[in-house]
């Protein structure tokens, strides 16, 4: 199976063939969130287009699944053409990397493709502050809002939880494992500093302890 990525809808998804597909038939009809990263090839007209699966309330060029059988929605306005014709999407294919460089550099090509991904979009994300947060929320709805981001460009990192997650947000209170999680898919740095009170504290650290809480490998990369 090819291993190929591509920027599709504001997400950079696997793309696969329409063979590929139908092997794997059960794996892409049994997980529903590995369908809605993953974009078919096909052709028509001499033409190849990347289209991702739909649900049955959407009218976007794509593939509409019902049981076994799929149908294609194809580009009818120039505007569509941009959006997925093969030829005005950059796809990365892993495939033909022949030695670790390439890979790393095609892996740092992807990196790239999300964070286009990510920040372009006019669609802004401000939580509502009820007055009555926990310190700990309330930083975190601060550090969402200075993002200036749109969250949904980013619920494909949490999975079947996004929405669940996403509630969170109208709330008054966090905890611990859940700030960690979500400031993670974030791409958030948090840390936790331990020091005295005050200076006349009865036995006094006489030291300031700071240790970062989320994944460590992501603020050294970044």
């Amino acid at each position: 199976m090819q291993y190929r990525n591509a920027p599709i809808d504001g997400k950079v998804m696997d793309v696969i063939t329409e063979d590929e597909y139908r092997s794997k038939y059960n794996l892409y009809s049994d997980n529903p969130s590995i369908c809605s990263m993953t974009a078919i090839e096909v052709q028509n007209s001499n033409q190849s287009y990347l289209l991702p699966f739909r649900g049955k309330s959407d009218d976007r060029p794509g593939i509409y699944v019902d049981g076994h059988i799929y149908f294609v929605k194809y580009p009818s306005s120039e505007e569509e053409e941009l959006s997925y014709n093969k030829r005005n999407v950059e796809v990365v294919d892993f495939s033909n990397v022949n030695n670790i460089n390439d890979f790393l550099n095609k892996n740092d090509q992807v990196r790239e493709m999300e964070n286009l991904s990510l920040s372009d979009s006019d669609e802004i994300f401000t939580p509502s502050f009820s007055g009555k947060e926990s310190e700990a929320m309330k930083a975190f709805k601060q550090a969402i809002a200075a993002k200036h981001m749109d969250i949904d460009r980013y619920s494909t990192r949490f999975g079947e939880n996004y929405l669940n997650d996403k509630r969170i947000l109208k709330g008054d209170d966090i905890t611990m494992n859940k700030l960690v999680s979500i400031c993670n898919k974030f791409d958030i740095e948090a840390k936790l500093v331990l020091s005295d009170k005050h200076p006349d504290v009865a036995n006094p650290m006489g030291t300031v302890i700071e240790t970062i809480l989320t994944d460590k490998h992501i603020a050294e990369e970044d």
